[in-house]
């Protein structure tokens, strides 16, 4: 298994757009990578809940 470990998961992205996070998640997804912080371990393949999540504290990091 494959893994990203951030401090924040804001720190993946910072787009004005909101897309580089949509394309994170999905490749994330697709490789079957975690995304591992030291609050929270993110497996966008098997959690809408943290798929959701992800959605929201990147939008947050826009701002």
């Amino acid at each position: 298994m494959h893994a990203i470990v951030v401090q924040h998961l804001d720190r993946l992205s910072r787009d004005q757009d909101q897309m580089d996070g949509r394309i994170i998640r999905e490749v994330c997804r697709e490789a079957g990578c975690l995304v591992i912080t030291p609050d929270k371990t993110y497996d966008f393949a098997a959690s809408d809940a943290d798929d959701d999540l992800a959605d929201v504290q990147f939008l947050m990091a826009k701002f």
